[in-house]
């Protein structure tokens, strides 16, 4: 039992990391729920691969389910992380944050403090911190995690995401840093999979600001551009030239038909 100031999701996230006895380490949500655990014990007792990856249901309004299923991997087999192919692959774009993800505890734990504190999304960080970190990954074919996706007030929701811009901002941005801070072996497939990665991790920054209102859209997108600039103004892609090249209005109603189509 631990007694803390209330730091939020990422402040006790890092204390559970931190404290954590066991070979690995399963984060939940705390509306969501596990089954299935005698099953997922008995692989990790012969295991030793840094990430092991079981499908999520997700619960949708209205009762409908989404099975995240595996794609691309053979059950059981051990991939090097080194050569997977991340860039193709399909299964990692769905299962590298937490809802499918179960990580062996010495990988996340060397990033301590890992998660941002007192603000949400601060899970986002998981996902290049247990690429970078793991060496192995396996999968297995039973579902563990349900993830409850109707719940109002969720923190993915719309509503809620245009109220805390700052703090998926805050997120993205240490993303892109923790990225940038932590050397790949280049070559590797990692290494391959985030240089094509970074330019499309920049370009939230300049797409995810236009639906907001217009004078709140315009200053967001300032900032983030000097951000940018200060941090990596090599980087280009279109919607870099396009902010740059256009008016503010023009790129803005561009920009919400890009989204569109």
């Amino acid at each position: 039992m631990f007694d803390k100031e209330n730091g939020g999701h990422g402040s006790v996230w890092n204390l559970g990391l931190k404290e954590a006895k066991g070979k690995y380490t399963r984060f939940l949500d705390s509306d969501d729920w596990l089954e299935n655990l005698d099953l997922l014990i008995e692989k990790l007792e012969s295991c030793d691969a840094d990430l092991v990856i079981t499908p999520t249901l997700c619960h949708l309004p209205k009762g409908k389910l989404w099975k995240l299923k595996i794609k691309d991997m053979k059950y059981g087999r051990v991939y090097d992380a080194d050569t997977f192919d991340w860039l193709h692959n399909r299964t990692h774009r769905n299962f590298i944050l937490h809802h499918s993800c179960t990580y062996k505890t010495e990988i996340l734990r060397q990033y301590l403090p890992l998660f941002l504190e007192k603000q949400p999304y601060d899970d986002m960080i998981l996902f290049p911190a247990s690429i970078i970190g793991a060496c192995s990954l396996v999968a297995y074919d039973f579902v563990l995690y349900h993830y409850l996706m109707d719940r109002e007030g969720q923190s993915i929701s719309k509503e809620v995401m245009s109220r805390n811009v700052q703090a998926m901002t805050k997120s993205q941005k240490a993303v892109i840093e923790f990225i940038e801070a932590h050397p790949i072996l280049e070559n590797s497939s990692k290494y391959v999979y985030f240089r094509a990665k970074l330019p499309k991790l920049y370009n939230m920054g300049y797409r995810s600001y236009i639906k907001l209102p217009y004078k709140e859209a315009k200053s967001y997108t300032e900032e983030w551009d000097a951000w940018r600039m200060k941090r990596n103004p090599s980087v280009k892609t279109r919607w870099i030239r396009m902010y740059k090249l256009l008016p503010y209005r023009m790129y803005r109603i561009i920009g919400k038909m890009m989204t569109i189509i």
